[in-house]
């Protein structure tokens, strides 16, 4: 089994991840007989643990973005990014079950203000009842918000209910 931990550290806190793959695994994930292999680099002057991030964060499949520029690590997250990233977390390593149907999460009166591919991942951690939903955890909101940023008890929330469900009102 091997371990791979995402780090951060904002504002004083540190904020890990630890991720358990099996090496099969991985390989599925990623394809293991891909004739060609996309190559991750960040640029000479970017900050050591800022590429680290984005290159895990590429490696584990929780980021499309395409250069460590427009990935810009060292910016607060907004909420549909932070969707895609929960929703592919939760499925992918904690094998999350949706609570709700893609009908019920689809109806955001603001969901055509999220960026790019981005609906799908909002409309899947609403289904997770991850994110989106009142605080009971099964009735989606009216609005989604998807460029605002998250907020820390936000954060807090997600990850909670990404592990545990919805064990808290």
């Amino acid at each position: 089994m091997k371990l791979h931990y995402l780090r951060e550290v904002e504002n004083e806190e540190v904020i890990e991840a630890k991720i358990n793959l099996d090496e099969e695994e991985k390989e599925e994930e990623h394809g293991a007989a891909e004739d060609e292999e996309e190559t991750i680099s960040c640029p000479e002057d970017a900050d050591e643990k800022g590429c680290s991030i984005y290159k895990r964060a590429r490696d584990f499949g929780l980021t499309s973005t395409k250069s460590y520029e427009a990935f810009n690590p060292n910016s607060p997250i907004k909420r549909d990014e932070m969707a895609k990233i929960i929703q592919l977390y939760a499925a992918k390593y904690l094998h999350k079950n949706t609570v709700l149907s893609e009908d019920e999460c689809n109806d955001f009166k603001d969901l055509h203000e999220a960026m790019g591919d981005l609906t799908g991942h909002i409309v899947k951690a609403c289904q997770f009842g991850i994110m989106g939903v009142k605080s009971n955890g099964i009735t989606p909101m009216d609005i989604f918000r998807p460029r605002d940023n998250v907020l820390k008890r936000e954060a807090v929330t997600l990850v909670d209910r990404a592990f545990y469900g919805n064990v808290y009102e």
